[in-house]
């Protein structure tokens, strides 16, 4: 390392040339952010507006304007969750589960829950507040309970405690199209009762309380309607559905939205050598390598057979890039093995950036990054490839 260089600078070799890198933000004039959805802090990378995954900025040493191949990055640890914090992605004021081992326990017979019975986010559970003055349902990044639905208004309806009666209370916020209790138009702020089904545009919530038989059933309706039964990934209903919100979401703020689709290299042989359960096993460890190397709110789907994906908000090429790579090297070191044999796995990736291609809906974008995979499998695998306006892939 030359002398003449900080001490928290670090060189990293590649094929492309060198790149200089730090654990610590640039000095440029704006060196983090804060994520829209989550409220944390994010660094900023020098080479792309989007916030690197990681704790990781770097700074290219050569003048090429290809993104250089990286070595991976040892991955963050996830932060244990406080007591009686549901692990899920939590905003502030608002308790968003989204798995059956998201849902704590409760013995208290008052807690209120709303469990999202149809509509893109199906399956998932919020819980009412008591110490909000409102609690806000609708699609907009505050709302105490946000609903991603694009056929409901930002701030569509409230739900407030009242201490006198100990119940909470629903209105109506002016919404486009209005809000239903049990099939009735409100006009007015009503009592919630335990069983009630609010309706806000497509979507339709139940109300419940946390130790019902009920609310225990959703624990298992959420498993089987976003879960892959194998890998314990995210399934192909739920990517689609995150898939439609995820980029209304981009275009209303003009971010970016990064799809990665990923193939397992050769995995027949794998069957065909070790057998159906050591495939099985491969799928399944690969899935917890992807979750170990992307962000937390990051969504990775198994999309079908060997076939996986995953979602990245407010990533542009350059960050998307950084992911991959990582990826790819991550898999690679992987240490499969089943039954004592050691497996050999590798994946090619293909990107695709909603800004970045000529997308007209969530369809057209699986389809750019699908084409960016056949590149990458077509390159010799084991690597990863960008859709572009300009060229159908890039590398």
């Amino acid at each position: 390392m030359p002398a003449t260089f900080p001490k928290w600078m670090w060189w990293v070799p590649s094929r492309r040339g060198s790149l200089a890198c730090s654990s610590t933000p640039s000095t440029s004039t704006q060196t983090t952010r804060m994520h829209p959805a989550t409220h944390r802090w994010l660094p900023w990378s020098p080479i792309c507006s989007a916030p690197l995954p990681h704790d990781l900025v770097c700074t290219p040493a050569a003048t090429s304007r290809k993104i250089p191949t990286m070595v991976p990055a040892k991955p963050r640890p996830k932060p244990e969750p406080s007591p009686g914090m549901a692990t899920a992605i939590i905003a502030p004021q608002r308790e968003t589960i989204t798995g059956v081992s998201d849902i704590p326990e409760s013995q208290d017979d008052s807690e209120v829950l709303l469990i999202v019975m149809t509509g893109n986010d199906v399956g998932h559970i919020h819980r009412l507040a008591r110490n909000q003055p409102l609690n806000i349902i609708g699609r907009e990044d505050q709302a105490g309970v946000q609903v991603l639905d694009a056929e409901i208004s930002r701030r569509h309806a409230a739900v407030r405690y009242d201490p006198q009666t100990e119940g909470f209370l629903i209105s109506d916020l002016g919404s486009r199209n209005g809000t239903k209790l049990n099939d009735t138009l409100l006009e007015s702020e009503q009592p919630l009762a335990i069983g009630d089904k609010v309706g806000l545009g497509s979507t339709l919530l139940r109300v419940s309380r946390a130790t019902e038989p009920e609310a225990k059933y959703a624990r298992q309706m959420v498993q089987v309607a976003l879960r892959d039964g194998l890998t314990g990934a995210y399934n192909r209903r739920f990517l689609d559905e995150r898939l439609l919100s995820e980029m209304a979401f981009a275009q209303r703020h003009g971010m970016p939205l990064g799809l990665l689709m990923l193939d397992l290299d050769h995995f027949k042989q794998v069957n065909d050598t070790f057998g159906h359960q050591a495939g099985d096993a491969v799928l399944q460890r690969l899935r917890s390598l992807l979750e170990e190397q992307v962000r937390t709110e990051d969504v990775v789907a198994r999309y079908g057979g060997e076939e996986f994906a995953v979602l990245c908000r407010e990533t542009d090429e350059g960050s998307a890039a950084v992911v991959a790579e990582r990826l790819c090297r991550a898999v690679e070191r992987g240490g499969f093995r089943y039954d004592g044999q050691p497996i050999e796995v590798t994946v090619s990736i293909g990107i695709a950036i909603s800004l970045d291609v000529n997308v007209d809906g969530p369809e057209s974008l699986v389809r750019q990054a699908d084409l960016a995979l056949y590149s990458a499998k077509q390159a010799g695998r084991n690597c990863w490839r960008v859709a572009s306006r300009t060229h159908s892939v890039t590398e």
